[in-house]
């Protein structure tokens, strides 16, 4: 299934505020904790914007180190070192949008080229002689509150300033608890056409484990538990049975209802 198919998934004020930004060029930052969607509805911007027809790029700051992430928002001349055999217009260069998670911790290398880029509007690929004009949107996201990544020295003040043109905040899972099981159905609806079942459901003891489960893991983990239990009961009603055990022990159960 493709991510356009869990917009509903959206919190009201989310959803609102993503067709807000899909209208604008301001530069976006979407707050929240691991797996509530932050690529989903950077997304979303994406295809309702402008530049629907424009590249999506999505670069996972953490796991490359500043000199690399710098390198590859910046792009490169032909013959600007040795590993440069051909051009590289970099990130930037390729317009469209560019989404950043987590944005921090962020290297001073990285840092410098998306102040420059958020300031002035220009970047400058490495052996060119004159700065370019960007192009491009800028969605950033984070799982860390900002003043804390700021405090620890993960991200300057400046930049978080100018990262926030936008600020998307995404609830986990587990302040939207009115709403978890009907996700859960109209996920396991998608499942379902999509492999081709029919009627796939949820007994009343799968509802109950569901309910009491805290779900750290947000709405990621939703999907993967109702995608597992699903295979494990061979399109039949879900039971407890069929949810892992993380979800039917004690243990599971939120602190506010034990």
């Amino acid at each position: 299934m493709e991510w356009q198919s869990y917009e509903w998934e959206f919190a009201g004020e989310v959803l609102a505020k993503a067709v807000a930004a899909a209208q604008s060029e301001i530069p976006v930052l979407l707050i929240g904790e691991t797996g509530t969607g932050h690529e989903a509805v950077a997304r979303y911007i994406h295809s309702h914007s402008r530049r629907v027809e424009e590249p999506f790029e999505s670069v996972n700051c953490a796991s490359l180190p500043d000199a690399v992430l710098a390198r590859r928002l910046m792009g490169w001349e032909k013959g600007f070192d040795r590993d440069a055999r051909e051009p590289f217009k970099g990130l930037i260069g390729l317009g469209g949008v560019l989404f950043l998670y987590p944005i921090e911790p962020i290297g001073a290398r990285s840092e410098s080229v998306l102040r420059r880029l958020l300031q002035t509007g220009e970047y400058q690929p490495l052996g060119a002689a004159q700065p370019l004009k960007a192009d491009v949107r800028l969605v950033a996201a984070t799982n860390t509150e900002p003043e804390t990544a700021v405090a620890r020295g993960e991200i300057s003040l400046e930049l978080y300033v100018i990262l926030r043109g936008l600020e998307v905040r995404l609830p986990p899972l587990r302040d939207r608890r009115g709403e978890i099981l009907g996700l859960a159905e109209r996920y396991l609806e998608r499942l379902g056409d999509a492999w081709g079942l029919i009627g796939v459901g949820l007994a009343p003891s799968a509802r109950e484990a569901i309910l009491a489960h805290a779900w750290p893991g947000n709405l990621r983990e939703l999907h993967n538990e109702l995608g597992c239990a699903v295979a494990k009961s061979n399109g039949r009603e879900i039971t407890a049975d069929d949810l892992s055990s993380s979800l039917t022990r004690p243990s599971a159960r939120p602190r506010s209802e034990m």
